[in-house]
């Protein structure tokens, strides 16, 4: 069986993902997976973005073609591949098996012409593969068949496991692995440590992860400069590989993940694989995880109030302030959820759907 499995050229989370399963699924037999990358260029300028959009379509269409008349299965890697918008017309031509993943869908509670063209697409494919069961009713809210929905959940790479090194850094930490999106709610949790690190004064706060947007990052900026902290703030914003990024997550007091959305969140499992103790929001899909409910802080509308800010504080306190006793119960029970998370069980979960389209 050909499968062409279609990516961006963009360096992020889901391309990290991509690579992982891209990985897995040429090591099982029966498939035959060529992977196709298409170019993509960040605009901040929306005329700009817009310009150049068109021109990424026009030239995506020769090499669509090409590979609709080649592979028997062709797979999008996520619902921001933007070429995908061809897919009912090239199902019409061709009539080859396609599959599209998705992480999760922005603003599709709001009515209108884009929301209607959204779900026109995907019911065009013949299955989507959400991360999550949240993904998974985002899609049928878009009145996308049931019977085109089979869940597949991230896997966690085996390179991330505890590490304990005493002295890796010379104060403590906590710690946010992520890019710097509002829906990252990235402000909300340095407000919160400014009020731990009054009472742990040589505590840190370290934030790994590329910052996509010129306009994001300048806001976490003045967002630091605001609250003080600046003495008190390490930002990476390169790209950290995994061997030292298990070492950030292995010696952190807590991973930090405030955001209002997320389709799965990686980097909660991988701390969780590295004995790392998460914080994070109770949005659904982070309820999917089924952590230790003391590791949930509600997440409401109006989430930069101070109210809010005082309940992640109070959480944080409590986490940091645990016996060791607790803290290792917590880590064990962390861990031993983080070993659901599997990519070659998302692998061979693939090739099942793939193997169920071609039969019929």
């Amino acid at each position: 069986m050909k499968i062409a499995f279609l990516t961006k050229d963009l360096d992020n989370a889901i391309n990290i993902v991509d690579k992982h399963i891209l990985s897995e699924l040429k090591r099982l037999e029966g498939l035959t997976v060529h992977n196709y990358i298409f170019p993509y260029s960040l605009q901040e300028n929306k005329i700009k973005y817009i310009w150049m959009m068109c021109f990424l379509l026009l030239r995506a269409i020769p090499k669509l073609i090409q590979i609709n008349r080649e592979y028997d299965v062709i797979h999008y890697s996520s619902e921001t591949n933007y070429f995908w918008i061809f897919n009912p017309f090239l199902k019409k031509v061709f009539n080859k098996k396609t599959v599209v993943t998705i992480h999760h869908l922005n603003n599709i509670d709001k009515p209108g012409l884009k929301n209607r063209f959204l779900g026109y697409i995907l019911r065009s494919f013949d299955m989507c593969i959400p991360i999550s069961d949240f993904s998974r009713g985002q899609l049928i809210s878009l009145k996308v068949s049931q019977e085109k929905i089979t869940v597949i959940r991230n896997g966690i790479d085996k390179s991330y496991y505890s590490e304990l090194i005493p002295g890796f850094k010379n104060y403590k930490y906590i710690l946010f692995v992520g890019d710097e999106y509002p829906r990252k709610n990235l402000g909300l949790a340095l407000a919160a440590f400014k009020k731990v690190v009054k009472q742990f004064p040589n505590l840190k706060f370290i934030k790994i992860g590329k910052a996509s947007s010129s306009e994001h990052k300048a806001m976490t900026d003045k967002i630091i400069k605001e609250l003080g902290i600046e003495d008190h703030t390490v930002l990476i914003r390169e790209f950290v590989y995994i061997d030292e990024l298990r070492k950030y997550y292995s010696n952190a007091e807590i991973l930090l993940s405030p955001s209002t959305i997320e389709g799965f969140g990686l980097p909660v499992m991988e701390a969780c694989r590295c004995k790392c103790i998460p914080l994070i929001s109770n949005i659904d899909a982070y309820k999917e995880f089924n952590l230790p409910e003391e590791l949930y802080v509600e997440n409401r509308e109006g989430h930069d109030t101070l109210q809010d800010v005082d309940l992640w504080a109070e959480k944080m306190l409590s986490i940091i302030g645990s016996s060791g006793i607790k803290k290792d119960k917590l880590r064990d029970v962390i861990y031993g959820t983080s070993l659901c998370y599997d990519w070659t069980k998302s692998a061979q979960g693939l090739k099942a759907v793939y193997n169920r389209l071609m039969s019929n």
